[in-house]
């Protein structure tokens, strides 16, 4: 009867630490995701974001002549609308997929154009 009993307190030991095992992996995918996330957005986002606070900069020191104002008002608007354009992609992706960055970093491919890896 004794073996009995440390049998299923073992099995029971090992349930345990299997489905924690299980939550721990789970939740180091979910953060290693929101990691490859951010890093596709600082990449996609980072440029045009840079290139509108500038031109926005020199506009408001002064610092572009009259007659360029429109260009760089265009400028801000273009970087803008490139921005939306990643928002956008990022509610068409259905099958999000990582992609390496930088040689060991990692992050998630937010172009819904190309086809899931097999």
């Amino acid at each position: 009867m004794t073996a009995r009993l440390r049998i299923v307190e073992r099995r029971i030991e090992i349930t345990t630490a299997r489905r924690t095992a299980e939550t721990e992996l789970q939740r180091s995918r979910y953060l290693a995701g929101i990691g490859e996330t951010s890093l596709a957005l600082q990449h996609e986002i980072n440029n045009p974001l840079a290139a509108m606070l500038t031109h926005a900069s020199l506009i408001e020191q002064g610092m572009i002549e009259e007659h360029e104002k429109a260009e760089a008002l265009a400028t801000i608007v273009q970087q803008a609308r490139r921005i939306g354009e990643v928002v956008k992609r990022l509610r068409q992706i259905d099958q999000p997929r990582s992609v390496e960055y930088l040689g060991s970093a990692r992050m998630i491919d937010i172009d819904p154009r190309k086809p899931p890896a097999t």
